[in-house]
């Protein structure tokens, strides 16, 4: 099963053989097939992402592999093509000082970069998720701390569950933690540093993106109807949805799918008659305004869409 694919053709996946799963690397570029080991003699692997650049001689891989050592834990590793007499590196697993309930069953990395920092989500024994982030500058203090070189997002906010989500250019991680309380809260991970963000309420909150000048993108729905668009700056989570009042109908349901340092893409309706039949819209912000200012956004971001609007009803 393929899983990954660098922009040079270069595929990795997970194959079965003689009853264990085993990592691959394939180069379409003259259709050869490559096996990769197991971690330290273990009984599986799983070949899960790649670096957007690789080819058949440079790029990294990155798996979930048994340990090969007593309990059979998962542990994340990264495979170097420009080095493949060296096997999986190993880069820890995600293990707290109660082992038998934390210990993850099964974890999937969600992306790695040319650097070797990764990120992805676990899933332990009592059924909770723990983002994890390697970051190769705080890997060996880490696990001086902790005992394993993962960064647990959980330890920095003693939350209950957490992912890792996105990555940007520059090693930005964003994700989502859940509170004692059970409130999700968005987070931006960045230069060994975790923030809090913040929420938007007691309902369902999904980070959609993050931009390469590290502002988040996301979406807090309290239902199918109320779903508000969202946006971080250095103040916490800023609701696009309140920021102006249309002319006559009331913005709701508003979902921000993603978008980029120039641009936020989203989709939403304009009114209740608008949900009722299914006439979802389209928004564009077309400018990124600095933190200070995004109190003044609300006019051009809200009166695109309601021009948008208005043309399709023409």
């Amino acid at each position: 099963m393929p899983n990954g694919l660098s922009n040079n053709g270069i595929v990795v996946g997970t194959g079965f053989t003689t009853g264990f799963r085993e990592g691959f690397w394939y180069d379409a570029s003259n259709s050869s097939m490559h096996q990769l080991p197991t971690l330290n003699g273990g009984n599986s692997g799983f070949a899960q992402t790649i670096t957007p650049s690789a080819t058949r001689s440079s790029g990294l891989i990155a798996g979930t592999l048994d340990s090969g050592t007593a309990g059979h834990l998962t542990h994340v590793a990264v495979y170097n093509l420009a080095n493949p007499g060296a096997g999986w590196q190993d880069r820890g697993t995600l293990v707290s000082p109660n082992a038998a309930v934390n210990s993850p069953t099964n974890m999937t990395i969600n992306g790695i970069n040319s650097s070797g920092e990764l990120f992805g989500t676990g899933q332990n024994l009592a059924n909770k998720g723990d983002g994890f982030i390697y970051d190769p500058a705080t890997a060996a203090a880490n696990a001086i701390a902790t005992g394993t070189p993962l960064l647990d997002i959980n330890n920095f906010f003693g939350s209950t569950s957490s992912t890792a989500d996105f990555m940007n250019a520059s090693g930005a991680v964003a994700g989502t933690f859940k509170t004692a309380a059970g409130v999700t809260h968005a987070y931006l991970y960045s230069g060994g540093t975790a923030t809090d963000l913040g929420t938007l309420g007691s309902g369902t909150l999904t980070v959609n993106g993050l931009t390469d000048a590290g502002i988040v993108l996301g979406s807090f729905d309290v239902n199918t109807a109320s779903g508000h668009a969202f946006v971080s700056s250095g103040l916490g989570l800023v609701n696009l949805t309140t920021l102006v009042t249309l002319p006559s109908d009331a913005l709701f349901g508003t979902t921000l799918i993603g978008g980029n340092d120039n641009y936020w893409l989203g989709q939403g309706y304009a009114s209740a008659a608008d949900f009722s039949a299914g006439n979802s819209h389209e928004f564009l912000i077309s400018s990124v305004p600095e933190p200070s200012s995004l109190c003044l956004l609300g006019a051009g971001v809200l009166g695109f869409f309601w021009a948008a609007r208005r043309r399709r009803r023409a």
